[in-house]
């Protein structure tokens, strides 16, 4: 976004120029569509000074690591090998998934770990694996 000050010379909003990007946007992800968003973001709250515009940005940055949260746990699942058992056991809510999860580890200290696990794994395929346009 463009603001103009009282002089009515014309200065740029520094995240337009990438100076925050590598803070808020991975090498992956589409820097243009989070300069999108958070310009409308501010357009829609119209923040007034530095004091204000930190916190847009903030709001706009957690929104994005939301999204990215999203995507990395629908991926996660859809490549996990018991996906099927899984959702099978999510039909009976989070307790179903924790029962699933405690059945197939043999002990409560081993669903700690079937976690951490799946958490690696699921890294180790969000790294090698690049976004679909509908995924961004």
């Amino acid at each position: 976004m463009v603001k103009k000050t009282e002089a009515g010379s014309v200065r740029a909003n520094a995240l337009s120029h990438g100076v925050y990007a590598q803070d808020h946007v991975l090498p992956w992800e589409n820097k243009q569509d989070f300069f999108d968003f958070h310009n409308a973001l501010r357009e829609e709250l119209e923040p007034d000074g530095p004091a204000e515009e930190e916190p847009v940005l903030g709001i706009a940055s957690l929104y994005w690591k939301k999204r990215r949260m999203m995507i990395g746990s629908q991926l996660a699942y859809r490549r996990h090998p018991n996906a099927a058992a899984l959702s099978e056991a999510g039909k009976g809510g989070w307790r179903g998934v924790g029962e699933y999860l405690e059945a197939t580890s043999g002990k409560m200290q081993s669903v700690s770990d079937a976690i951490r696990s799946m958490a690696l794994a699921h890294a180790r395929v969000l790294c090698r694996a690049p976004l679909r346009s509908w995924q961004r």
